[in-house]
């Protein structure tokens, strides 16, 4: 992906549409705390990297945090990652009902937007929901993504597309398999990576 944005990071949307590296690096993105962040405003890409630096660091896997910290800046440094708009940032832990959910929503130029669901995190909480994914269908926060969805596309128009990576992947089916017919056929593409099925 760093290779992808050094090479490649200086091509507009119209000169170069999405494709699956693009979605890959939103996946990745999604990891980072923009909620934190952010709150519920939006930002240009290049502004939420410098908040999201002021932050302490995610915790986890100290090479995989550094990796999408660095990952973060060359996305907002180039041209073709650092003027989009980042919002609709959700981060939502809940120990009771077992649930770690978080998604971004980026807008692209031409007016689509890229949902992008977090996998597992670090959390004792965020592996015993892979867990309980593995012999119960729909966990919280499957049922959270279809809301988040929902959510997204009542505050805008257009095509939507959504990616994932690990259970963010998993989180991007259900929710494009359980919306409504009508928001389902507002969705042009799914990106999963690594992503695992369902019960």
């Amino acid at each position: 992906m760093l290779e992808y944005l050094k090479w490649r990071g200086d091509l507009s949307w119209s000169a170069s549409p999405l494709n699956e590296l693009d979605a890959l690096v939103f996946s990745q993105l999604s990891y980072l705390h923009f909620c934190d962040a952010l709150g519920e405003q939006g930002a240009p890409l290049r502004a939420a990297w410098r908040l999201v630096e002021a932050l302490p660091p995610e915790p986890g896997n100290a090479q995989a945090v550094a990796d999408r910290h660095r990952l973060l800046r060359a996305a907002g440094e180039s041209a073709r990652f650092g003027g989009l708009t980042i919002n609709h940032c959700v981060d939502v832990f809940d120990a009771e009902r077992e649930m770690q959910f978080a998604a971004v929503t980026y807008d692209l130029p031409d007016g689509t937007r890229v949902i992008g669901y977090r996998g597992t995190d670090a959390t004792v909480i965020g592996w015993r929901e892979d867990f309980n994914m593995s012999f119960a269908c729909p966990v919280p926060s499957q049922t959270e993504a279809v809301r988040y969805l929902e959510r997204v596309a009542a505050r805008t128009v257009g095509r939507l597309r959504l990616c994932g990576h690990s259970k963010g992947g998993n989180l991007a089916l259900y929710a494009a398999a359980c919306c409504t017919p009508k928001l389902r056929a507002r969705i042009g593409e799914i990106f999963l990576f690594d992503a695992p099925g369902f019960d």
